[in-house]
């Protein structure tokens, strides 16, 4: 019976650490993405991002990574949301991609910017 306890007690130690690692994960994404979408002069949306996918690729640095792809929304002028994401191979940032989007010129039309 003492190890039966034993053995539970250190799986739920580790669901609560890889529980741990994913947040930690999310919250190192945000950053990147409110980053981004800061220097590109746009509004992230929502203050947050949504985990689309995971699955584990191979790595460089170890037999495989977790990959992570989450979406987020964000605005230039106020009128339209536009989609953007974010993929993650562990904490390595691999692609961020914001949709093509409208800014306004200096003579107040609006151009296609991306």
């Amino acid at each position: 019976m003492i190890l039966q306890d034993v053995v539970i007690g250190v799986c739920v130690a580790g669901l609560l650490g890889l529980v741990w690692q994913h947040l930690s994960i999310s919250q190192h994404a945000y950053r990147l993405v409110a980053r981004q979408t800061r220097d590109r002069g746009v509004n992230l949306l929502d203050q947050s991002i949504v985990l689309r996918r995971i699955s584990l690729r191979p790595s460089a640095s170890s037999l495989f990574a977790v990959r992570r792809v989450y979406s987020f929304e964000f605005a230039t002028l106020g009128d339209e949301r536009y989609p953007g994401t974010i993929e993650l191979l562990g904490k390595r940032q691999i692609n961020i991609t914001l949709a093509p989007f409208k800014t306004e010129t200096l003579q107040g039309e609006n151009q296609l910017d991306g």
